[in-house]
């Protein structure tokens, strides 16, 4: 089953690479420890931040498996299976931005008709105060022979009937159809309203996102130069595992940060799709 990249996935893709980064370093720093050329608390420091780094990947790998078994309870599923997901795209495309609310949104649309529906009831109700009018007739043969047709009749009126004491009701009965009403169209603008601010805040969150994003991507550049040259360095016996750590840390934080930054656009424009969206 395919699922939206959740935010879990790229955290352990950043988490994999970190230790496998380490590991090599811990390879690299063990050799020259026997040759001598670099001191045991390097290795030492290699290690510990490799045991940091396994640690959080199992955290991550454990919450994987918890997002598979809540989606196998929603889905009546039994447990123990593992969701993979879409991978997403290396570069998040420009969205544009919608800038109106459509008034034709399905949720529009049904306060519309159920504004409709109270004018239809206060029209019925003020076709009340109108009389009534009956019309009757009725025709009788009345012959000794059958089929004669010697003598008939008939009878045709007209019956009008106005019941003047419920005016007061019904006229108090119009005036609370017209209240709900009422209330029924300043909901609706008030929802249209506050529709098209929650719209615009979520543009705004939107370039900040991209922005964000960006800026994430340049970071980890740096980041990930200014760890090849303190590996090097390293290398050269220039510096200690220290520096080297604390830059890998940088990078792992950074790229990260990136991720992050790409999941609340995602989330941003999937939420700006809702808004401007008509579900008809």
């Amino acid at each position: 089953m395919k699922l939206r990249k959740p935010l879990t996935y790229d955290g352990e893709a950043v988490l994999k690479e970190a230790l496998k980064t380490a590991q090599a370093m811990y390879d690299f720093t063990t050799n020259r420890v026997k040759e001598g050329l670099v001191q045991q608390s390097d290795a030492l420091n290699v290690k510990v931040w490799i045991t940091t780094v396994e640690t959080n990947l199992a955290e991550t790998k454990s919450n994987i498996r918890n997002a598979s078994d809540y989606l196998s309870l929603l889905m009546g599923k039994p447990y123990g299976t593992l969701y993979t997901v879409k991978k997403a795209p290396k570069e998040v495309n420009a969205v544009m931005e919608n800038t109106a609310i459509p008034g034709n949104r399905s949720d529009f649309e049904a306060m519309k008709k159920a504004i409709e529906a109270s004018d239809l009831m206060i029209k019925s109700s003020k076709m009340s105060f109108l009389p009534k009018v009956n019309a009757f007739g009725s025709y009788q043969l009345n012959d000794n022979r059958m089929l004669g047709f010697g003598a008939d009749s008939y009878l045709a009126g007209i019956q009008l009937s106005w019941d003047i004491f419920k005016g007061n009701s019904t006229k108090n009965r119009i005036f609370t159809q017209q209240i709900e009403r009422n209330k029924l169209s300043e909901q609706l603008q008030s929802q249209q309203e506050q529709s098209q601010l929650e719209l615009n805040k979520t543009n705004r969150q939107l370039a900040d996102a991209q922005y964000k994003i960006k800026q994430q991507q340049t970071a980890s550049a740096s980041a990930a130069e200014a760890l090849r040259i303190l590996q090097d360095r390293f290398e050269q016996g220039l510096v200690n595992s220290t520096d080297v750590l604390r830059a890998q840390t940088q990078l792992s934080e950074q790229k990260l940060g990136l991720v992050q930054a790409v999941f609340n656009h995602n989330v941003t424009s999937a939420y700006i799709n809702f808004l401007t969206a008509n579900n008809k």
